[in-house]
């Protein structure tokens, strides 16, 4: 776990991506914030695109992953 006062500075242009993700940013999320990370990210996408490829492997069909991130993500805050 990465200390919230390590004296560590990111590039502006950072990506900051956690694996994890869930309702709220992570620990990992509010620590790259606060280094100056431009764009911070959790894996719900990486999960969901994950999905859809290995889908696409099978059914030969790529099915939308928009609405499906974006019902997850709902799922998520209620």
């Amino acid at each position: 776990l990465i200390n919230k006062s390590t004296p560590l500075k990111l590039h502006s242009n950072a990506l900051a991506y956690d694996l994890s993700y869930s309702a709220q940013s992570t620990p990992f999320m509010e620590w790259a914030k606060h280094q100056g990370a431009s764009l911070v990210s959790d894996g719900l996408g990486m999960l969901v695109e994950q999905a859809a490829a290995s889908f696409m492997l099978w059914e030969s069909f790529q099915p939308e992953t928009t609405s499906v991130i974006r019902a997850i993500r709902h799922k998520l805050t209620t």
